[in-house]
């Protein structure tokens, strides 16, 4: 299974798709719009059963909501402020999924 790759494509919403943008974002060490975290998704495997732009959007805003992430420009967001407990939480969390590998 390639990373990041959701066993159940219908369901690529909630706590998994923003904790992986978040790492998306920690990885990649800039901003990125939500056009380059679709490719990456999308390269991943992962499939949105409605408008993908706005599902990425919609996950963005909640972590923008916990700091997580800054939306600094139309479409793109940066990494906010993720102390290391939080990073390593998020890594755990995803890893006990058995969703893909994580990275770092």
């Amino acid at each position: 299974m390639p990373p990041f790759m959701h066993p159940d494509p219908a369901r690529t919403t909630g706590r998994e798709l923003r904790y992986r943008l978040c790492v998306l974002l920690l990885e990649a060490g800039r901003p990125l719009k939500v056009a380059d975290l679709l490719a990456r998704l999308d390269a991943s495997g992962w499939v949105f059963s409605q408008r993908a732009s706005k599902v990425v959007s919609d996950a963005l805003r909640c972590e923008v909501e916990h700091g997580r992430a800054v939306r600094v420009g139309r479409a793109t967001y940066a990494l906010g402020v993720v102390p290391r407990s939080t990073e390593w939480s998020i890594r755990r969390w995803i890893a006990s999924k058995g969703c893909g590998r994580m990275s770092g």
